[in-house]
């Protein structure tokens, strides 16, 4: 596991610089799993302890999350979910899996992630494990991977049809991440199936949202042959969206 080191944090005291790398006196190596969410470049409260992360000696503008602390020592709750990457996104994130798996707060569940050499330009796809939703992110930046796929999911979900309240409250239990390993055979293959149909979709005229609503009209087998999104519309009506 790779640990970041750089100078303690104090309390009220200003940013430093950009390009400084710093971590917290608090924070331990289960919690230096984390990848960054978005907020202030730092966190000072006394129960989030957090640390700069360095990408080519650069502090991104990022914040790691502290949930695992917080969830362990002060039994408070929080709105996570777990980025589950294949070895290729892994390895270009250059960041540790968390080792321990956390309940999604996610009506959509923990998402997985595997990196696509599609042209012009490389794409991440993006599943959700429960209904096999995608989202089609480009894999340029992939530190703010969390953050676009947030973004990104939301719109999708506004594009099928769910209710504004509704995706108000998924782009908030996606505030925090956690990076994982895959764990579901079922969904891979059809992240695999997803893989294929866009190679033929992707045609650089047809948006990245449009050819991820098209995949998500596919009947998937481990869904009984329903499409992702009726299986999403399903899955928030019979959550009183």
């Amino acid at each position: 596991m790779a640990i970041l080191r750089g100078s303690p944090l104090r309390q009220r005291q200003p940013p430093p610089a950009l390009g400084t790398t710093v971590r917290s006196r608090n924070a331990t190596p289960q919690e230096e799993t984390w990848l960054p969410t978005p907020g202030p470049l730092f966190d000072y409260g006394p129960t989030s302890p957090a640390f700069g992360w360095s990408r080519r000696g650069k502090v991104a503008n990022w914040c790691w999350a502290s949930a695992l602390y917080r969830r362990r020592v002060h039994g408070t709750t929080d709105d996570v979910f777990t980025l589950r990457c294949t070895a290729k996104v892994l390895t270009r994130l250059k960041v540790s899996p968390a080792a321990v798996p956390l309940e999604p707060s996610t009506r959509l569940g923990d998402w997985y992630a595997n990196l696509l050499f599609t042209r012009p330009a490389h794409l991440v796809l993006c599943v959700s494990e429960r209904t096999l939703l995608p989202v089609l992110v480009p894999a340029r930046e992939l530190e703010t991977l969390p953050s676009r796929l947030r973004r990104l999911a939301c719109e999708a979900l506004e594009a099928i049809g769910v209710p504004d309240h509704a995706v108000h409250l998924e782009e908030s239990a996606m505030a925090d991440v956690a990076i994982g390993r895959t764990a579901s055979r079922r969904v891979l293959g059809s992240m695999n199936d997803f893989a294929w149909m866009a190679d033929g979709y992707l045609d650089g005229r047809t948006s990245l949202l449009d050819v991820s609503l098209r995949l998500a009209e596919t009947p998937c087998g481990p869904l009984e042959m329903n499409s992702p999104r009726r299986a999403t519309l399903a899955l928030f009506s019979a959550s009183g969206a």
